[in-house]
């Protein structure tokens, strides 16, 4: 359990930072190199979240893009000196949002099933 948080914090606070510091460093600060730098590092974690988390290709896909929507949008209403704060902001609503997809997954495959049990048992 305390591995499972430890993991959870690093995810959650380090990969962004992570990737701000060094989509900083490569772009110098420089849009709209130091945004695509940093929503690919998002794109990675939706990989990593899509291999070792559980979450499917399909929901993992439609995260990043979401994410990169609202990315751009809030860039465009807060302005150029936002980017690490609404990366961040983004990246976290995403990654919680990679952590729910699998239980809802299953909570939806799991009253399918009970459906079908229900419609075979009146046959």
């Amino acid at each position: 359990m305390i591995i499972a948080l430890l993991l959870f914090a690093i995810g959650l606070i380090l990969a962004p930072a992570a990737y701000g510091v060094t989509a900083e460093k490569l772009s110098k600060g420089r849009d709209p190199w130091l945004s695509i730098l940093m929503l690919t590092g998002l794109a990675v974690t939706g990989a990593t979240m899509n291999f070792a988390g559980g979450v499917s290709a399909k929901a993992a896909a439609w995260t990043v893009f979401a994410a990169i929507v609202v990315y751009i949008l809030l860039r465009l209403l807060f302005g150029r000196g936002s980017a690490f704060e609404v990366f961040f902001a983004i990246h976290f609503a995403a990654f919680l949002f990679w952590i729910l997809w699998p239980q809802l997954e299953r909570a939806k495959l799991k009253q399918q099933r009970l459906q079908q049990q229900e419609l075979n048992s009146h046959r």
